[in-house]
């Protein structure tokens, strides 16, 4: 665990410059990094033979980045073949706690902004607010700050920015679309941006 996490960090800040649009920041909230940990398997139901195959696919993962051979292609098939191990009620509830991992961050995602009924230009805002957030704390990081509350700070305005972007309505929608809370969701000292 402590190695795919060292990878995903690594990745995630090598990946998320503007070429990946911060793609890569985004691995540390998806099915890569939140099936392997035990409190969302177990939330799950995930059973020992899923807990098997999505094994065999992150140990694949780091043959391929051991032997060179890793795309950043191949990590969006990684997250999708993770996800395919789930069945369906699984996979429902792993859409749940992903908007509970990511918080208001979700409403960059096109299936959530779908969901949401968002507006062209609300989706567009949504995205030039975490994008300017992102480019702020990376930054900062580029520039050697080692400021723990940096990325807390950050996360609690841009929660707040993006939220304020929605109707009365689509905030209801999109608390709902988080369904039951489940408080392992967000790993303490987690701080989405």
């Amino acid at each position: 665990m402590k190695v795919l996490f060292g990878l995903i960090c690594f990745l995630a800040t090598a990946l998320s410059g503007a070429q990946f649009g911060g793609m890569g920041m985004d691995m540390m909230y998806g099915p890569m990094a939140t099936l392997q940990r035990p409190e969302i398997r177990k939330e799950l139901k995930v059973s020992k033979e899923q807990a098997k195959q999505l094994d065999e696919i992150v140990k694949n993962l780091s043959k391929a980045s051991d032997s060179g051979n890793l795309q950043f292609n191949s990590l969006s098939k990684v997250d999708a073949d993770m996800v395919a191990v789930l069945d369906e009620a699984q996979q429902q509830r792993y859409f749940e706690l992903s908007i509970q991992i990511r918080g208001a961050i979700a409403i960059t995602d096109p299936l959530v902004v779908e969901k949401l009924g968002m507006s062209v230009d609300q989706a567009a805002s949504a995205k030039k607010i975490r994008k300017a957030t992102q480019d702020k704390v990376l930054d900062a990081a580029r520039k050697g700050s080692r400021d723990s509350k940096l990325m807390e700070n950050a996360s609690k305005a841009l929660e707040k920015e993006l939220t304020a972007l929605l109707t009365d309505d689509q905030r209801k929608a999109f608390t709902a679309l988080g369904g039951v809370i489940f408080k392992g969701a967000r790993m303490k000292g987690m701080w989405p941006i």
